[in-house]
């Protein structure tokens, strides 16, 4: 089931998966565009007491992806073609950037979730690989970690579309909602 994330209200009994690209939208120091009430959604699971989880599978992607994207920063300022590992991660560049995501985690991330162990290892893995263009392997982790908790998934990702909607995902991109509207069909 898909939920409309400007209509949802959370609850204190929700568990609530948040995708890394959602993270990105509420916690991350670069811009990443309007927040599509993620924030808000958040604010209002923290109010309302609800479970938030974080696995180790978000914390690397958020970091990952911020790092890569201050890199491709960097290198757009140094108007060069530089090596993410050889050069990038010796410069004060990116150790204050990776400084100010611990930051983050440790300010306005983990006091608010809950750490989680994903479970990989007890992880039904025979329907983990589903290639197609949307595809996504963390997408496919966080599905399951979402299955095992009886978690939702909050999230700003088409690419959950090619997923079993036997759990509910609670989204604001139009694309993903315009899917209530073909299931109802």
């Amino acid at each position: 089931m898909i939920i409309d994330g400007r209509d949802y209200k959370p609850l204190a009994s929700d568990i609530l998966l948040f995708d890394t690209n959602v993270l990105m939208r509420v916690f991350s120091p670069i811009n990443q565009g309007k927040c599509f009430g993620y924030d808000e959604i958040f604010s209002l699971a923290r109010e309302a007491g609800s479970k938030l989880l974080l696995s180790s599978i978000q914390v690397s992607e958020f970091i990952n992806r911020n790092m890569r994207t201050q890199f491709e920063l960097y290198c757009d300022d140094k108007k060069e073609s530089l090596d993410y590992k050889r050069d990038y991660r010796q410069t004060e560049d990116y150790f204050t950037n990776l400084e100010a995501l611990c930051e983050i985690f440790e300010n306005d991330i983990f006091p608010y979730f809950i750490c989680i162990d994903d479970g990989f290892s007890k992880m039904d893995t025979t329907d983990l690989f589903c290639p197609s263009k949307e595809y996504d392997f963390n997408d496919k982790i966080l599905e399951k970690i979402a299955i095992s908790k009886h978690a939702k998934i909050v999230t700003s990702d088409f690419d959950f579309s090619i997923f079993s909607f036997d759990h509910e995902i609670i989204t604001t991109l139009p694309k993903l909602l315009s899917l209530n509207n073909m299931m109802r069909k």
